[in-house]
């Protein structure tokens, strides 16, 4: 169980990035790359491989910025939030 503060800085992370494209990639043979047009989206993509998540990273395109790179622990908790 996720504390408050930790809640209240997923929440400001899906905040920033509504609205921007994501691309799933997968290092696991068994999860085909696929782009998506939210982060929610995206990541029901993953709660729905959940046992490749080790092998999953998630890129957020911004329009005049590097990609964001969600992997590992921050990527597991934003599944587990669903």
């Amino acid at each position: 169980m996720h504390r408050p503060m930790e809640e209240d800085a997923m929440r400001n992370e899906l905040e920033a990035y509504r609205g921007q494209q994501v691309t799933v990639h997968s290092w696991s043979n068994g999860v085909r790359n696929r782009k998506f047009k939210t982060l929610e989206l995206a990541l029901g993509y993953c709660r729905h491989h959940i046992a490749d998540l080790s092998s999953i990273e998630v890129f957020v395109h911004g329009e005049c910025t590097a990609d964001s790179i969600i992997s590992g622990i921050q990527l597991e908790a934003l599944v587990e939030r669903g």
